[in-house]
């Protein structure tokens, strides 16, 4: 069993190294596309006799009924995809019985990656980025802010690891550590001024667009293309506002009010399994942290690593 969960964990591995590059198939105009849709329509409606998370279920049922109300059928049909295919994995990943192998791997990420930061400070990561430029990524994924969110995302899953040492002290060094870490990322290099001058006022902005349609939202991965739109003053120049770095805002943006009490509840129920471990409380706390400053949810390795941390909750509570 542990040989088949490392050849898994390979391409996963392998995926999850690989800079950001932009990938498009023109199938919009084929019934390839009209039979993608239904075959992973038909996926969302299988979750309903899964053994899991009742809410999650409910957003993939919420996910596939959403993309008939979107502003832009064609993007929503593939972000529905992609949330169809994170359900999965997380049902792949609650089944797991050898929760060794996968903290193996998330070890090892971590120090390749701390390995690609060295490098690229030194500018010698010609053939560590698939001899693409300089600066196009940092560490694995795309740019500075996606770095810290996944080193967070990684801090949150690595203590969760039952082979770290039991003293109380050394934990009390790792919590103390990450918290200073969250205080300084918010107060230095005029993060605060950013959350005043900008992410508040973008919040604010995605909130009073979104209430244009409160039940079902503009439908998924819509806010990209509707926000740059329709936002009043400068808040999509430069493109620095295509993610509203807040989950929950962009949910109710994209699902409106029906999604976003669906995910509430679910984070409620997710909250209750983690106050009986001291470790899955501050690993979920981390997360809540990460998810209302950055967009780990729209990146693809942070993305996996955040459902890896549900389906371990879903499969410690067993």
């Amino acid at each position: 069993m542990k040989k088949l969960l490392y050849l898994v964990l390979i391409p996963i591995i392998g995926l999850a190294l690989m800079p950001p590059i932009e990938m498009y198939i023109p199938i919009y105009s084929s019934p390839m596309y009209t039979w993608l849709v239904l075959i992973f329509g038909f996926l969302g409606a299988a979750t309903l006799f899964f053994k899991i998370n009742p809410f999650i279920k409910c957003l993939a049922i919420l996910g596939f009924i959403n993309t008939f109300f979107s502003a832009c059928p064609f993007i929503s049909h593939f972000a529905y995809i992609e949330m169809i295919l994170c359900v999965y994995l997380y049902i792949a990943c609650v089944h797991i019985e050898d929760w060794d192998v996968v903290f193996n791997a998330l070890w090892s990420l971590l120090i390749i990656n701390v390995i690609l930061f060295f490098m690229q400070y030194v500018g010698k990561d010609n053939i560590l980025n698939f001899g693409l430029s300089q600066n196009i990524s940092t560490l694995s994924v795309g740019n500075g802010m996606q770095a810290k969110s996944l080193i967070i995302v990684l801090v949150a899953l690595l203590i969760q690891d039952r082979r770290l040492p039991e003293f109380r002290i050394l934990k009390r060094i790792i919590y103390f550590g990450t918290l200073c870490f969250c205080v300084y990322y918010f107060f230095a290099h005029n993060v605060w001024s950013n959350f005043v001058y900008a992410r508040g006022p973008v919040w604010l902005e995605g909130i009073k667009i979104g209430l244009q349609h409160p039940v079902m939202g503009w439908g998924l991965g819509e806010w990209k293309v509707v926000f740059p739109q329709i936002a009043v003053g400068e808040f999509n120049q430069e493109g620095a506002w295509y993610s509203v770095h807040n989950f929950p805002i962009q949910v109710f943006f994209e699902m409106g009010v029906v999604g976003l009490a669906t995910l509430l509840f679910y984070t409620r129920s997710v909250w209750r399994k983690c106050l009986d471990s001291e470790n899955l409380f501050v690993g979920l706390l981390l997360l809540i942290y990460t998810l209302s400053v950055h967009f780990p949810a729209f990146q693809t390795t942070s993305c996996c690593l955040v459902v890896l941390f549900f389906a371990y909750i879903e499969r410690k509570q067993k």
